[in-house]
């Protein structure tokens, strides 16, 4: 894969990314309101019905299917929220005028055909894959390596971004391990992981970063819709 094309949605993604934790920041700090990932803001902004908020000089206006950051009146990033935990995918069009805003170091980002054209390409050589009217990078298929789960343990404990909850060994846990054998290699540099850690008469003998961009998709649908539910993580606490 083109190695500009990789750094040009790196930029963008991490742009994205940068403009979401500068938000919840704001609502933690500001409004003393706890937003952990991406389904917390759904559930704050559908909660609270803001579609508009500023945030000193910046004006975050929310659309059905994602955001739009005014400076001074004028767009300067433009997104629509993506699958798994991704804060975006790549929506060419938005991702140029995005690159263009930002000063992209290659012009040729400027243009959304030539993205798009990129994107076709490498969903056709398997590099991307598309959900919803967004292209995304297979991080298992560009870069990844072998994990060792354990065999023999009795619990698994998860910790994410100050909470936790241990999950005594079940049939999911399992089937996630036995689908979770190539993970991307990359992970441990990632901004949004969970910590799996695996007990054995209460001595831990595993720890594993878990990332749902990062693992397979059979693995990942065990997990979130099984046992972690990321879209309730408020609830851990009341279970």
């Amino acid at each position: 894969m083109d190695e500009v094309f990789l750094k040009a949605v790196k930029v963008y993604n991490f742009v994205v990314e940068e403009a979401c934790i500068l938000l919840m920041n704001y609502l933690e700090n500001k409004q003393q309101i706890v937003v952990r990932n991406k389904y917390g803001l759904y559930d704050y902004l559908n909660r609270s019905h803001k579609f508009e908020i500023v945030l000193d000089d910046k004006k975050y206006i929310f659309h059905g299917s994602g955001c739009t950051v005014l400076s001074n009146d004028t767009s300067i990033i433009d997104w629509d929220f993506g699958c798994r935990s991704w804060w975006c995918g790549i929506q060419p069009f938005k991702m140029a005028q995005t690159l263009k805003k930002i000063k992209f170091t290659e012009k040729e980002y400027y243009d959304g055909d030539h993205i798009k054209g990129k994107c076709e390409q490498y969903l056709s050589e398997g590099f991307l894959y598309y959900y919803k009217g967004q292209y995304y990078i297979d991080m298992i298929r560009l870069k990844c390596k072998r994990v060792e789960f354990p065999v023999a343990y009795d619990k698994m404990a998860v910790h994410y971004k100050g909470i936790s909850r241990v999950f005594l060994r079940c049939k999911n846990i399992d089937r996630f391990i036995r689908k979770s054998n190539l993970v991307y290699e990359g992970i441990s540099a990632l901004k949004d992981n969970y910590i799996l850690i695996f007990y054995k008469n209460d001595k831990e003998i595993t720890k594993v970063p878990y990332n749902d961009i990062a693992y397979p998709y059979a693995a990942v649908k065990i997990m979130n819709e099984e046992i972690i539910k990321p879209h309730v993580l408020e609830l851990w606490k009341k279970t």
